[in-house]
């Protein structure tokens, strides 16, 4: 038992020419396999030597524990523990400092926000419900400034990267939206001048309440991104996945700083990942109050 949780320690993994320790464990691999045993194993904690792996090693082995929602810790090297003042807990004699351990992962937390969207988006719902001469209205002028259809999906990417169809009202011509992916901008010319006026209100967005109360989205959170998009920006963007962690929002931290549409990526995921860290029933009703002033991009 360690720090009121209780160790089931399945085994470890070692360097491939290492002899085999008899330390009561089983042995799981060699190092070189971990990053695909992740997937396969029951694991559900792992403690990590930092000085076995090169820093690009480490980043994918914490974004896959992320997406997994394996609860990541790392052995510091000694040099480095004992210079700083820094809380950790000892595990067989190791000192181990949590990586991945925040606010939003505990149990209560998801159930609290998990309440918040449900209440939130039954309200909105019934309240577009009450304002139906206000959609039809919507609707109508979507029809007349441009044939098509007046409700569009598009395959997102979700909680722990997993696609889902989001629900919008068409604010471009018909056919545009599924042209090749490419991110809005502002003044595109993709869109219609009722288009540009619905997203600059985020009105194209209230079908989105749909989505929120059936789970795939919640009320805050990352902006939801074009699922085709996702696995390039894994690759080029630092910590990029890790934004997967929490389910996608209709408004978020970073799209009220106004980072969306065509904007930096990097940028928008260091705001992403300070919203997750930091997450707060007071900071999500700060990002809805902000949501309702116009947006400065396009999404």
């Amino acid at each position: 038992k360690t720090m009121g949780r209780i160790q089931n320690v399945i085994g470890y993994f070692q360097e491939p020419d290492s002899p085999q320790r008899d330390v009561g464990y089983t042995c799981l691999g060699s190092l070189k396999d971990l990053e695909e045993k992740l997937w396969v194993l029951p694991i559900s904690r792992l403690a990590l030597d930092e000085s076995c792996f090169s820093r690009g090693a480490l980043s994918r082995l914490a974004q896959a524990c992320v997406l997994l929602g394996i609860e990541l810790e790392c052995i510091p090297s000694a040099a480095f523990f004992w210079s700083i003042k820094q809380k950790a807990e000892l595990i067989s004699g190791l000192p181990v400092m949590s990586m991945t351990g925040i606010r939003y992962g505990r149990i209560s937390t998801r159930i609290i926000k998990r309440f918040v969207d449900v209440v939130g988006s039954l309200v909105a719902l019934v309240g577009m419900v009450t304002c139906v001469p206000i959609m039809l209205v919507l609707a109508v002028v979507i029809r007349m400034e441009s044939p098509g259809p007046i409700f569009i999906r598009q395959r997102r990417a979700g909680l722990y990267g997993k696609p889902f169809w989001i629900y919008k009202l068409r604010s471009m011509r018909a056919g545009e939206e599924e042209a090749p992916q490419k991110w809005a901008a502002d003044n595109d010319p993709r869109c219609t001048r009722f288009g540009q006026w619905m997203r600059r209100w985020n009105l194209d967005e209230l079908p989105q309440f749909w989505n929120v109360l059936r789970g795939d989205m919640s009320l805050v959170g990352p902006r939801p991104e074009m699922s085709e998009l996702v696995g390039a920006f894994c690759q080029s963007v630092t910590a990029y996945s890790l934004r997967f962690m929490m389910k996608p929002g209709m408004s978020g931290w970073a799209a009220v700083h106004g980072l969306r549409g065509n904007t930096s990526l990097q940028e928008r995921i260091n705001y992403d990942l300070y919203y997750i860290q930091n997450w707060s029933l007071s900071l999500d009703l700060q990002v809805l109050f902000r949501t309702m002033l116009p947006p400065k991009n396009a999404n």
